[in-house]
């Protein structure tokens, strides 16, 4: 934790003590850490307060005479601790404001726009990160010539957090797109995924994991190959050795121990991490569905049971995924008891006749309403004739001339209007 400053230093030492992935001397150790960092900027209100004290077994720094902590005074000097506390007490909203607010060197652009990105991925505030991506091209565009390596970086880092911030929302496709692109306008960016970063929000060893789980989610199983051989992505896969060790199982077909990997040493690396643990559960529901339809595809009739042993997964797991699968995809299968079948082409051109025969007997039903709908308004039309006819023939009997039919008839019509049937 040590790597870690400001806000997301509470936001990781939080995930830990929540997931519980470490034993109880690190949650203590990270909580008091932590807690430190806290104190130091003013013991802003943060939804994890009780858990940290809990975890150090410590009373907080307000309440504690005589500690080690060190309360930092706030004024126009240090303004930007305002920024954190808002970060601390999850206002992110009012922390991008005040950073937005903030008067900044022009040779600083590209890392306030990186603050703020990181400000906009902590509060999931994924619609404006696409704005921001605007302003950091715009600005490149206009300074490509004149910028400095610190302004470089900075650039390239928010962009990776752009990429960061697709595989956050699940959008894995274009989390890898997004990579990809930057990478083939700017190789050198790769090296960043290397080299230690100051004050990450992301490290680079959850980017590579982002990005090689994408590559895994959206890619078909058949083209993992050909993907595997694009010389573009080569600097990328000397990065990665567990992505390569994943293409080569899932390449021979040994499922049963990419499964094994996939929930041991990807497990305990997406756990550990506040970032990958959000989609770790939606990465690996998908990765067992490529491979349920890739049995289903190569066979008309395969038992769950023989996928549960084969793949190594629950059988429970096994059979509801399948059969979420095969509703929410409308795949041509059925299954009945264990046993997943394929549909037949007759059995689907049966259910299409017995379709077929019910929108003719709706429609059918629909024209004999409509003809009935017409008998019924012909019927009331004549009358309402019929009744004007011997209203007129009986106001002759009474005697009135013509005009005074005429104008008794008008208003007996205005008064059908203000009373229709």
């Amino acid at each position: 934790m040590n790597q870690f400053v400001g806000p997301i230093l509470i936001e990781r030492v939080a995930h830990l003590l929540r997931k519980d992935v470490a034993t109880t001397d690190e949650q203590s150790e990270c909580a008091n850490l932590a807690l430190q960092y806290w104190c130091s900027v003013g013991q802003p209100n943060t939804p994890y307060l009780q858990q940290l004290i809990a975890a150090s077994k410590s009373i907080p720094a307000m309440n504690r005479p005589n500690n080690n902590y060190s309360v930092q005074k706030i004024d126009d000097k240090n303004s930007h601790i305002l920024i954190e506390q808002k970060a601390i007490s999850h206002n992110f909203a009012d922390a991008i404001s005040l950073l937005e607010a903030t008067d900044i060197e022009p040779s600083n652009y590209f890392l306030k726009l990186e603050k703020i990105l990181e400000l906009l991925i902590l509060g999931e505030n994924w619609r404006s990160i696409e704005e921001i991506e605007h302003r950091l091209d715009g600005h490149m565009k206009n300074t490509c010539h004149d910028i400095s390596p610190p302004e470089k970086d900075a650039y390239q880092r928010a962009k990776l957090l752009v990429s960061a911030s697709y595989f956050l929302q699940g959008r894995y496709f274009e989390c890898l797109k997004h990579f990809i692109n930057i990478a083939q306008n700017d190789e050198s960016i790769i090296r960043l995924l290397i080299a230690p970063m100051s004050r990450p929000l992301v490290t680079s060893h959850e980017l590579i994991l982002m990005i090689s789980l994408s590559i895994l989610t959206t890619i078909p199983l058949d083209s993992y190959e050909t993907f595997f051989h694009l010389e573009e992505l080569e600097p990328f896969f000397e990065r990665s050795p567990i992505l390569i060790k994943c293409l080569n199982l899932l390449i021979n077909t040994s499922y049963n121990k990419f499964f094994k990997l996939m929930k041991s040493t990807i497990n305990d690396m997406c756990e550990q991490s506040m970032f990958l643990d959000r989609q770790w559960d939606t990465v690996q529901s998908i990765m067992r569905n490529k491979v349920y339809f890739f049995y289903m595809r190569i066979a008309n009739k395969v038992e769950i049971k023989y996928l549960s042993d084969t793949l190594g997964i629950d059988y429970d797991i096994v059979n509801r995924e399948v059969n979420l699968l095969i509703s929410e995809t409308h795949l041509n299968f059925n299954i009945e008891g264990d046993i997943i079948c394929f549909r037949s082409r007759k059995e689907i051109n049966n259910i299409l006749d017995g379709i077929k025969k019910t929108d003719n007997m709706l429609s059918g039903q629909i024209e004999t309403l409509r003809k009935r709908n017409e008998a019924i308004r012909n019927f009331i039309q004549q009358s309402i004739i019929d009744n004007s006819t011997m209203h007129q023939a009986a106001l002759i009997e009474e005697g009135m001339n013509v005009e005074d039919i005429i104008e008794r008839t008008d208003y007996d019509s205005s008064e059908d209007v203000d009373h229709p049937i």
